[in-house]
């Protein structure tokens, strides 16, 4: 989600990661509010990742309101039935940092052909990264229910990011070695500082699409949805749990 903005320069995509929140909430039927609904979502570890070792935090507190629902209900079928439009808006927080621990190693290739000669550098030193947003999504969804036990339901969002900040700080130290098909030993080519700090803030926001299944077990719900940010080629992939009383 992060993008400077100097000389228009972008992040390659190449990259997966992954992303945990425990969830709960409540429909204010009880307070005769029976569209509305509040839930929040709570999420911190630590972990360790190659040579890095790193924090992962999010949290969040969101509202959704029901429209149509007096259609839904006069609708209803045996086979099928249509959800209404869910309206869901809040305010999330997230987190994740990185901090190198053991020595990092490149391979630096000086020819296109991947078995030619290359310098190998091995690093050691500081490389962190502290990436922190605030947002405030906006997502409008419907459903179609088929046989009470399976629920389609797909629509549109927009997440506003209005604060948060990504840091990155580099000092390393690098022994550089050569080799070559043509060497039997790699060659001592000296050393190399490497130092680096960026201070990017999010981008203001993104539109995005999403498109999900959902089973219907009893008091157990099992989902899982895809976002979509199609100006970035960005793909996310949602799962969970949810019971329902």
């Amino acid at each position: 989600k992060y993008v400077s903005t100097e000389n228009n320069r972008k992040p390659p995509i190449d990259g997966m990661g992954a992303n945990f929140s425990v969830m709960a909430g409540t429909n204010l039927h009880w307070a005769g509010l029976r569209p509305i609904t509040l839930y929040g979502n709570y999420f911190r570890a630590n972990g360790a990742y190659k040579q890095f070792d790193g924090t992962n935090e999010n949290f969040g507190l969101h509202g959704q309101i029901k429209l149509f629902e007096n259609v839904h209900e006069r609708g209803r079928s045996v086979s099928w039935g249509w959800g209404g439009i869910d309206v869901t808006s809040g305010v999330e927080y997230g987190r994740l940092s990185l901090n190198l621990t053991d020595t990092l190693f490149n391979k630096i290739l000086l020819t296109d052909d991947k078995t030619g000669p290359a310098i190998e550098a091995t690093s050691a030193g500081v490389f962190s990264a502290d990436m922190r947003v605030w947002s405030v999504p906006l997502e409008v969804t419907t459903n179609v229910r088929l046989f009470y036990v399976l629920s389609l339901y797909g629509g549109v969002g927009y997440d506003w990011q209005f604060g948060g900040t990504n840091k990155l700080n580099m000092s390393l130290n690098s022994k550089l070695l050569g080799t070559a098909p043509q060497l039997d030993d790699k060659v001592d080519v000296g050393t190399a500082k490497i130092t680096a700090t960026e201070n990017v803030s999010p981008t203001s926001g993104k539109l995005r699409a999403l498109v999900g299944v959902q089973a219907n077990l009893a008091f157990v719900r099992v989902f899982t949805h895809l976002n979509v940010m199609p100006d970035r080629g960005l793909l996310g992939v949602v799962a969970g749990v949810r019971l329902a009383f």
